[in-house]
């Protein structure tokens, strides 16, 4: 099975010179266990209207890329999902970000599908480029996860695109001892993430900062 977008290709005039790829859940979706796989689940973090907004940068693109082996496994529905896609969409509307700069990107497939889309394979993130024709000499790439395997497919794409600048962003809620614990898995597979954040919003205002966009 193809990896599928819920968002038309737009070419747009201009390289971009700034994609910011998103894990969904646990970044823009307060995560479940095992997943989210009911719409009374699916809840956005808090202030993602806002980190969303300030997004809305000229030469900025948005691309939500997530891992739902859940759909393989038919434990998620594809109506079901199409409607969190729907939202998610509408949440960027309401952000203010135009519809050819915002994509979201999934893979469907388990673990055991050995597939090249699941991060930490960068299958996505290779799509994502593609599909907005990012300038590959000037452009930079920012992936944001709240997991080692959002940090490792961000890692290898930039090894994969030494002319791009890549960075990559783990964020960590207030869950006790698990920064830590993340912290140490990450320095065992060398992807220490660029930035650690401790919110979506935490995440945002570092990339703008980097950006030169940062709020004082």
């Amino acid at each position: 099975m193809e990896m599928t977008r819920s968002m038309e290709r737009d070419v747009p005039r201009r390289p971009p010179l700034v994609l910011v790829l998103l894990d969904r859940d646990g970044v823009l979706c307060i995560n479940r266990f095992p997943g989210v796989l009911k719409l009374e689940d699916f809840e956005f973090v808090p202030q993602a209207r806002e980190a969303m907004s300030s997004l809305n940068q000229p030469g900025f693109k948005v691309t939500v890329v997530t891992n739902q082996p859940y759909l393989d496994l038919g434990m998620l529905s594809w109506e079901t999902f199409g409607t969190m896609n729907a939202r998610l969409a509408t949440l960027a509307k309401d952000a203010g970000i135009p519809p050819e700069n915002f994509r979201i990107l999934f893979c469907p497939h388990t673990p055991d599908e050995n597939c090249s889309c699941r991060k930490p394979r960068t299958g996505m993130l290779e799509q994502a480029r593609a599909e907005l024709l990012l300038d590959m000499a000037k452009g930079r790439v920012y992936m944001v996860g709240d997991k080692i395997s959002d940090i490792e497919a961000g890692v290898s794409f930039g090894r994969a695109h030494p002319s791009l600048t890549v960075k990559t962003v783990l964020i960590i809620w207030d869950l006790g001892d698990l920064p830590e614990q993340q912290m140490e898995e990450s320095k065992k597979r060398g992807v220490v993430p660029s930035k650690v954040a401790t919110s979506f919003m935490d995440a945002i205002n570092w990339i703008l900062e980097q950006e030169g966009n940062g709020h004082p």
